[in-house]
């Protein structure tokens, strides 16, 4: 079983709702990956979640990503997951204070994926081979049985983490490591264009 850690380059580590419980979940024989896109100021980030004790850190960049929307970001975590993962896995991500497209981006990945999307996750459980999810919708809280495969939204959390241990640098992959062509990512793949409004005449 693999946990999935995908996090924006502003996360922090050291209080990462989603490492955390990518931590917690790990069994003997699991592994957690973490993951984030963007450019080498992602790599201290990287760094520091393997120390944490991520099993392994991959860090998507490439010129040609500059400027993806929420499709084109969804699409390059797609492409990663489709490499990498090579047998059960989750997928696990947070909310961010990044001003980028993050908040969306969970459900576009799980529509790419054809896999359930879960929100306003304040925890997750496991229970032998099944898993599951305490959704926090304010006036509301919700347990759901988590399939294998599906992409889970944490909200802003307590997390639990050990003391740091060794940093390692994290393995980066492009565009062309991902399978992915130049119309499918950056704004040449993306959905959404800004158009400048005319003035008043």
């Amino acid at each position: 079983m693999e946990f999935v850690v995908a996090l924006s380059s502003s996360a922090d580590p050291s209080t990462s709702p989603a490492l955390s419980a990518a931590l917690t979940l790990r069994k003997e024989g699991d592994f957690v990956t973490a993951v984030s896109m963007g450019t080498a100021k992602a790599v201290p980030l990287l760094k520091a979640c393997v120390a944490y004790g991520a099993d392994s850190a991959f860090l998507l960049s490439d010129p040609d990503f500059a400027g993806s929307d929420t499709h084109a970001v969804s699409r390059i975590l797609q492409a990663f997951l489709c490499i990498h993962c090579k047998g059960d896995y989750l997928v696990i991500m947070e909310e961010s204070s990044s001003p980028y497209p993050t908040f969306a981006v969970p459900g576009r990945l799980a529509g790419l994926l054809g896999a359930q999307q879960f929100y306003y996750v304040d925890s997750v459980s496991r229970d032998g081979p099944n898993f599951y999810c305490s959704q926090d919708y304010g006036d509301m809280k919700r347990t759901c049985s988590v399939p294998i495969g599906s992409v889970v939204f944490m909200k802003s959390a307590v997390a639990f983490l050990p003391e740091p241990g060794e940093e390692r640098e994290p393995e980066t992959m492009d565009r062309i490591a991902l399978g992915l062509g130049a119309y499918s990512v950056g704004k040449l793949g993306s959905r959404t264009a800004v158009i400048p409004s005319k003035g008043a005449d």
